[in-house]
């Protein structure tokens, strides 16, 4: 047997790694070191980023016998990535809710029934993005948020505008949200029951299920 060849055989695995590993060296050495600021480019959640390796030979380089340049360039595709924030992100959102008044004074001949009344607002929200590590399940499952909400409300028939606000928690990307709050223009001397609780739903957030 030709010692080469026995030489080639029993080093095999050994040889390819150190061959890859110099031809590596070779090739990074000559491609330029680019960077891509995802935030200049107002890059959006969902949003394909494309990457591709673009090969050419120098335009001052003549590649045929004649001399004269023969310039080539040959693209390939190295993948695709989507993009998508993740951890705590500051978010607003709309919201529609169902509001329920706390202890509603029904005997006051100015109180409007507000057994889960409809209720549109608003909400600025600390959310929690999945960021795909496994000893955060709960948090990547349930993604929450807390934060402000504001809300038009109805507790009164004399009253023009009612504002209502309080914390509220958000779940599931925002989609379902439970409020705690008070009614601002029902907290003067002689007023009664502000508070009211709520369960809302995000009309936008829910649409991205069936995007």
């Amino acid at each position: 047997d030709d010692p080469l060849m026995v030489l080639l055989t029993n080093h095999r695995g050994r040889l390819s790694s150190f061959f890859a590993e110099k031809a590596g060296e070779v090739i990074y050495s000559k491609l330029d070191f680019a960077t891509i600021d995802l935030l200049k480019e107002n890059a959006q959640d969902g949003d394909i980023l494309y990457l591709y390796l673009v090969l050419s030979s120098s335009p001052n380089r003549p590649d045929s016998s004649d001399g004269i340049s023969n310039r080539y360039q040959k693209i390939l595709p190295i993948g695709n990535y989507k993009i998508r924030s993740t951890g705590w992100q500051a978010d607003v959102f709309d919201k529609f809710s169902l509001i329920n008044r706390i202890d509603s004074p029904d005997s006051l001949e100015t109180t409007s029934p507000s057994n889960f009344k409809g209720a549109p607002g608003i909400s600025l929200l600390a959310s929690y993005k999945n960021d795909g590590r496994r000893g955060n399940k709960i948090f990547n499952f349930i993604q929450p948020s807390i934060g402000i909400d504001v809300s038009y409300i109805d507790f009164s028939t004399t009253a023009d505008v009612e504002i209502g606000v309080g914390p509220t928690l958000g779940l599931f990307k925002n989609q379902l949200f439970f409020t705690y709050g008070i009614n601002l223009n029902l907290t003067g001397s002689g007023e009664s029951s502000p508070t009211y609780f709520g369960l809302g739903l995000s009309f936008a957030n829910l649409a991205g299920i069936f995007d």
